[in-house]
């Protein structure tokens, strides 16, 4: 791995900076590394939004399991619900990605 060597300076406003420091703390990055990577093109929320696309998969599979097996409603239930949970995660991580 190469040595890390340049430094770069930018001035943000006060707003600006608290903005970048939630954003980090949100992908549970230092400030340095959420700017290097969002900088490089390699933003962190994408790798949240291929997570949660995966569980949707999963959780479509199992609505159609529940719809065309005879599962109880009880069944169905719970799986709308889960379906709900992470289509309410994908919405927050869409919001906090404006």
């Amino acid at each position: 791995m190469d040595r890390r060597t340049h430094t770069l300076r930018v001035r943000v406003t006060g707003d600006e900076h608290r903005a970048i420091q939630t954003a980090a703390q949100a992908a549970g990055l230092s400030v340095s590394e959420w700017l290097r990577r969002v900088g490089s093109g390699r933003d962190p929320r994408i790798a949240a939004l291929r997570e949660l696309r995966g569980e949707m998969g999963r959780q479509g599979g199992l609505l159609k399991l529940a719809l065309g097996g005879g599962r109880s409603i009880d069944e169905l239930r719970e799986a709308l619900a889960a379906h709900g949970r992470v289509i309410a995660a994908v919405d927050e991580v869409l919001r906090r990605a404006r």
